[in-house]
């Protein structure tokens, strides 16, 4: 239940997300996400409404967005037209074993609880290039909790502890690069860049 009320929040408040979000770039952690490529393919999941695939397409890169929000995707083709979207889920990606060389996701997986997270971890080490990067952005915090959006709706959210969530990354087949918490008004962010070990 919890993930279709999570979803159906989001298909219905896709155009005011996508205002909201496009007023703010992680432009610092995607510079060191783009330092840690070792080729140009990017998967950006959990893509939303195209803000990062349209950047990192300015920069160059080869992006396919992959978001389990048919919502979010029709805005996305209606802010970044010429993008390749495809519908998918972070635990069942629709994409190639080892076809990219970077996989970008922020704020997909704080909506996954932990078992559907081990699922999605190794989606991304499959599809991932050995030494290919990965950027991983959630919240960081302990019970998991309902928060209602701007139309009466509400979603689902999942948090890590620092430690925690390096071990999960760390026993799906990556090496931890580097890991912070930023304190943006009440939520701190949970930031992990790590690499894929070759096998």
């Amino acid at each position: 239940m919890g993930e279709k009320e999570t979803l159906a929040s989001y298909d219905r408040t896709a155009p005011r997300y996508a205002e909201l979000q496009w007023a703010t770039r992680l432009v610092r952690q995607m510079h060191e996400f783009e330092r840690s490529l070792a080729g140009n393919r990017i998967c950006d999941l959990g893509c939303g409404p195209g803000r990062d695939v349209e950047w990192q397409t300015e920069r160059g890169h080869d992006v396919i967005g992959v978001d389990l929000s048919v919502g979010m995707l029709a805005e996305a083709r209606r802010r970044v037209p010429a993008a390749s979207l495809v519908v998918g889920d972070a635990t069942a990606l629709p994409l190639a074993t080892a076809s990219v060389d970077g996989v970008w996701s922020c704020s997909v997986f704080v909506h996954l609880d932990r078992v559907e997270t081990a699922e999605g971890l190794g989606e991304v080490a499959r599809v991932l290039r050995p030494g290919g990067a990965f950027y991983l952005g959630l919240e960081r915090g302990d019970a998991p909790e309902w928060r209602d959006d701007s139309d009466g709706g509400r979603r689902r959210f999942h948090f890590w502890q620092p430690d925690a969530l390096a071990t999960a990354v760390e026993a799906a087949g990556f090496g931890v690069t580097d890991q912070y918490v930023e304190q943006v008004d009440r939520f701190a962010f949970l930031t992990t860049h790590a690499l894929k070990r070759p096998t």
